[in-house]
């Protein structure tokens, strides 16, 4: 299954840089994106229509700088850890994604695995 998702990946690849979608290209929108600014327009409705548009000064488009903080966040693989529940000694699941850091979640895995091995060697020998 790998391999045939790798093999459309690559399809998709190279159609989308025929089209000139490449990495830089992708990269430097990204980086404009992440300083965007907006012109707000407003129209100052006059007596008899001779109102006239009013434009506001750069504004920080926080929407677009949103979308693209996290965009750049899975690109650079900084999004916040995912839930992950595994079962206590007793069988009740608990987290341990949020809850602890990097080497303590793995310290309690392999904890978790030491001990569900050491059950079944358990249950064998009875």
């Amino acid at each position: 299954m790998a391999a045939a998702h790798q093999a459309v990946n690559n399809e998709v690849k190279k159609i989308l840089s025929k089209q000139g979608v490449t990495p830089r290209k992708v990269a430097k929108r990204l980086r404009e994106a992440l300083d965007a600014t907006e012109v707000v327009t407003k129209f100052d409705g006059g007596p008899l229509g001779s109102g006239s548009f009013v434009y506001s000064k750069k504004l920080v488009s926080h929407t677009i700088r949103l979308q693209a903080v996290k965009i750049a966040a899975q690109l650079l693989e900084m999004e916040p850890a995912q839930k992950v529940e595994f079962p206590d000694e007793s069988g009740k699941p608990q987290n341990i994604g949020a809850a602890f850091g990097e080497t303590e979640r793995s310290a309690r895995l392999l904890f978790l695995l030491e001990t569900a091995e050491k059950r079944a060697r358990e249950a064998e020998c009875k």
